[in-house]
């Protein structure tokens, strides 16, 4: 089967140790994948068809077994937040139904990972771990924070301040310190990659583009965006207004556009392009967006963007003066738009038409020609006659 909704149905009754029961239709594909059901889905099953029974092991819940089963039956989707009961569920159901290889598993890891904020939580999960066997990632997971190395010791103040030195010195040395002590705090989960998003908010604060490091600066924060997209909001806005020049920002401009609105990158909200692109033009390094690869990445950018997400931009464009957005739009950009958001583009570089390409001429005499109501008489402007 192509996917799991093209196989035979069967009902799938779950009961907790409380007695709470739950009866689900569930993919044979979906099963026959699983280790523990499939002995259990014979022949001879299969000619009775009846009911499979699920004893649900103490802790788990129903509700977590058909969360598992509704990601199981769409595996291009994902799991969304989770709280961590809910995520420590989803791990002990899947050591006891899914395979050590199966796709789900580093999934779990991740959204586990994710839903730890506190040392109570790192505690807690390491309780309920203690009564399963989960997955040997999921092992490594947990003893990961356990053993506090020198990494974990650093204080939030002591991160600022390295980053402030990366930027001044542009030291190599002090730049890997920074990447590999993040590496190592962020496993105690989101708490962690908070203080990290607020040492670099500090810290670019404090740089100018003018420092010797401050290239490295803005491309551990581009790095840092790219691993934790929440913060793209904050932190790329900052990297423009810490600039104020456009020859730092090509590099790790470019990495964050490529990987916008492309699979396994990065999803930006219209509500974040729109404080980006604000903070490019009030800071007056709109020029960026013409350099070369910078305006090719930004192109391939609004093309991939979804509706909402490419009228901001759009929204953006039209509000730079038209001689910038001139040398912004290419033809690409103008002949893939659609017909409402090409016509506004048009509006804004009207004034300066002798600007553009030959195939960019074109478009917008297209446009305008739309305008026209099929009369095709030459118009003539005749000096008016003297009245007698």
């Amino acid at each position: 089967y192509s996917t799991p909704l093209e196989a035979s149905f069967v009902f799938l009754e779950g009961e907790e140790t409380t007695g709470k029961k739950v009866r689900i239709n569930v993919s044979s594909a979906v099963l026959q994948k699983m280790p523990y059901f499939q002995a259990r889905m014979s022949d001879r099953w299969q000619e009775t068809n009846e009911t499979l029974l699920l004893k649900l092991p103490d802790g788990c819940t129903t509700a977590a077994l058909v969360r598992l089963f509704e990601r199981l039956h769409f595996p291009s989707g994902e799991l969304a937040c989770l709280d961590l009961g809910v995520a420590l569920q989803l791990v002990q159901l899947a050591s006891m139904l899914v395979a050590e290889n199966d796709a789900l598993v580093p999934e779990l890891e991740y959204t586990l990972r994710a839903a730890i904020r506190s040392r109570t939580d790192v505690e807690n999960m390491e309780k309920f771990l203690a009564r399963c066997d989960p997955p040997s990632c999921i092992k490594r997971l947990a003893s990961s924070f356990g053993s506090e190395s020198m990494c974990g010791k650093v204080s939030n103040d002591q991160i600022t301040e390295l980053l402030k030195n990366v930027s001044k010195s542009g030291d190599e040395t002090a730049a890997e310190i920074v990447q590999k002590v993040m590496t190592q705090r962020h496993r105690k989960g989101a708490e962690a990659v908070a203080s990290s998003a607020v040492s670099f908010k500090v810290a670019l604060s404090f740089a100018t583009h003018r420092q010797t490091g401050f290239y490295k600066l803005l491309s551990l924060t581009s790095c840092f965006i790219l691993a934790y997209p929440e913060n793209f909001g904050t932190l790329a806005s900052l990297m423009i207004s810490s600039a104020r020049a456009t020859d730092a920002l090509h590099g790790p401009f470019k990495n964050l556009f490529d990987a916008c609105f492309v699979k396994d990158g990065i999803q930006p909200s219209s509500k974040e392009l729109q404080g980006l692109m604000s903070a490019i033009k009030v800071n007056g390094v709109v020029s960026m967006l013409k350099l070369n690869q910078l305006n090719q990445a930004f192109v391939k950018l609004v093309e991939r963007a979804p509706a909402d997400e490419k009228n901001a931009l759009c929204d953006a464009l039209v509000g730079f003066p038209s001689a910038d957005v001139v040398q912004i739009v290419t033809t690409e950009m103008l002949g893939k738009l659609p017909d409402p958001l090409r016509q506004r583009l048009c509006l804004v570089l009207l004034p300066n038409a002798h600007m553009l390409s030959t195939e960019s001429k074109t478009i917008l005499l297209a446009e305008v020609s739309k305008e026209d109501d099929g009369d095709d008489e030459e118009i003539a402007f005749r000096p008016k006659r003297r009245r007698a």
